[in-house]
């Protein structure tokens, strides 16, 4: 597998969980990941793309094997399905 090129601004969610991240577009906080410790996803990541955009509420999530395909699925949502382009509009419009 070729490596994952990532565009959002991912970082640690909390300092003391090393398997816990967060991404963000600009100042906006737009998705999660996270490895899940048991139940019958244990070990996989979870993965959720969240926004607020203006009165819209976007949400997605699923899991992954790694991290990075992860990140992956949150970036997917928030460029190639339109999340981002609306955002930009609603912020240019004041709204």
């Amino acid at each position: 597998m070729s490596e994952i090129e990532l565009k959002l601004r991912w970082r640690r969610t909390w300092d003391d969980h090393p398997d816990d991240f967060s991404a963000f577009a600009e100042e906006q906080g737009v998705g999660r990941i996270y490895k899940m410790a048991g139940g019958p996803q244990g070990r996989r990541w979870y993965w959720t793309m969240n926004a607020m955009i203006g009165h819209t509420g976007f949400s997605r999530s699923g899991f992954e094997d790694t991290p990075r395909e992860a990140a992956r699925e949150v970036e997917e949502i928030w460029f190639t399905r339109g999340v981002a382009v609306l955002a930009r509009k609603v912020a240019a419009s004041g709204g």
